[in-house]
């Protein structure tokens, strides 16, 4: 174990980590467990690693049960790693359309205005809103950066309230795409962390109390605490989840299912599995349709632009044959 340790520190690039493993290498060489080790730097090992680690330490399986969340930790994180590189393009043609937009409105517009205003063009209400909206920027850029410092700060501490962290977790289950998507995901890793911690021997309780914390959404965390509670009185596991009104039909279904036949570790993971696969198309069909809506808005920005531009250009082309 020390060996292994010390060669993660080695290979680690990231300064922090490699400073954490080293201290865990003191901290195993000097007596202390592993999971007691991990457990004082919950900033990089998740309550579910530590755990495990201390199921492993305790009925003599401690390598069985880190090759089991290896492959867990790398099916999330390749999750991740796909949704991000979905992400990427779409990000690219939106920070590339704001600077071009924002060149327009700032340099491009005010010299057809003045054009205009020279030779008293009467102007349609598309060519005043971009005037106003260029105007705006004119006098007002500096407001930009400010409010979207202003808004990342107000989101940061949103996100530390309880009250606050409750609401915005809540409206973001009811948007049409997002939400949905949130609780196939949320059920990815709700059932593979309830499947790998009851094949490591956790008790169900203490499983669904570690589940809770990989959710990332506070109301399907108190979902999930609420069914703790009721099996804690004797509940069956199946109708608790179903009365959380928040889990897919078929989760509890494959879980009544399990429960019945006694299989309910196998039931998780074909749920893990199935969420995992369902998610993945999901970000490919959410790639296919936003590109071409990014093209498509793009595309009717700069035909508001042109036909802004253009409409009082005719208007003087018509009056200067008239003069």
């Amino acid at each position: 174990l020390t060996t292994a340790l010390a060669s993660a520190g080695t290979q680690a690039t990231q300064p922090l980590l490699r400073a954490t493993l080293q201290t865990i290498l003191r901290d195993v060489e000097s007596g202390q467990p592993l999971s007691q080790a991990f457990g004082r730097h919950t900033t990089l090992f998740p309550p579910r690693l530590v755990s495990l680690v201390r199921v492993g330490e305790t009925a003599g399986t401690l390598e069985e049960v880190l090759e089991r969340l290896a492959i867990l930790l790398e099916g999330e994180e390749e999750l991740r790693q796909r949704v991000v590189t979905a992400l990427i393009y779409p990000a690219c043609v939106v920070a590339v359309a704001l600077v071009i937009i924002t060149l327009i409105l700032v340099y491009v517009i005010p010299k057809f205005m003045g054009i205009f205003a020279t030779y008293d063009v009467p102007l349609p209400w598309t060519t005043r809103l971009l005037l106003a909206v260029s105007q705006a920027m004119q006098w007002g850029w500096w407001l930009l950066p400010v409010g979207g410092l202003l808004g990342l700060r107000a989101w940061q501490r949103a996100q530390t309230h309880a009250v606050w962290r409750q609401r915005i977790d809540a409206q973001t289950l009811r948007l049409p795409l997002v939400g949905p998507f949130l609780i196939q995901v949320a059920s990815a890793r709700l059932a593979s962390t309830l499947g790998l911690l009851t094949r490591s021997g956790v008790p169900i309780l203490e499983a669904l109390e570690v589940a809770t914390e990989t959710l990332g959404n506070r109301v399907l965390e108190d979902a999930v605490q609420r069914v703790r509670q009721q099996v804690t009185g004797g509940e069956a596991l199946a109708p608790a989840f179903e009365r959380s009104r928040l889990f897919p039909p078929m989760v509890i279904q494959m879980i009544a299912l399990g429960e019945r036949s006694g299989q309910l570790e196998a039931m998780l993971a074909q749920i893990a599995t199935y969420y995992d696969r369902e998610t993945a198309q999901q970000v490919k069909r959410f790639t296919a349709v936003l590109e071409p809506l990014l093209l498509l808005v793009l595309g009717g920005f700069v035909a508001f632009v042109a036909l802004s531009i253009l409409v009082p250009i005719f208007s003087l082309v018509k009056l200067f044959r008239q003069s």
